[in-house]
C-alpha cells in the first residue's frame, strides 16, 4: 500500500482535534483519514498502523480502512496492514 504523507506541521498534541475536525470538514476518505492520522500520531511519538479490510453486504464487497485500535464498525475482515514505525519524512 502506497501513499506518502508529508509530516505535520510541529504543532502541540492538543490540536489533534483540529486535525480530526479538518478530515472530517473536508469529508475525506477513510483511507486518506487513516493516512493522515498515522502521520498526525507518528509526529507525536505514536505508533499505529493503517488497517484495510473487506467484508460482503448485500452481495457487494465494501472496503475500510482505519487505525489500528480504532473500533471497527462493521465486521470488516482485515486484508492489508500498513505498519507505523515512527516516520519522519
Amino acid at each position: 500500500m502506497g501513499g506518502r504523507v508529508l509530516r505535520p506541521p510541529p504543532l502541540p498534541d492538543s490540536a489533534g482535534r483540529a486535525v480530526a475536525g479538518v478530515l472530517t470538514r473536508t469529508k475525506a476518505s477513510c483511507l486518506v483519514r487513516s493516512l493522515v492520522l498515522q502521520s498526525w500520531h507518528a509526529a507525536q511519538d505514536r505508533e499505529r498502523d493503517v488497517v484495510v479490510g473487506a467484508r460482503r453486504a448485500d452481495g457487494a464487497v465494501e472496503a475500510h480502512a482505519w487505525l489500528e485500535g480504532e473500533r471497527n464498525d462493521g465486521d470488516f475482515v482485515e486484508m492489508v496492514r500498513r505498519p507505523a514505525g515512527i516516520r519522519r519524512v
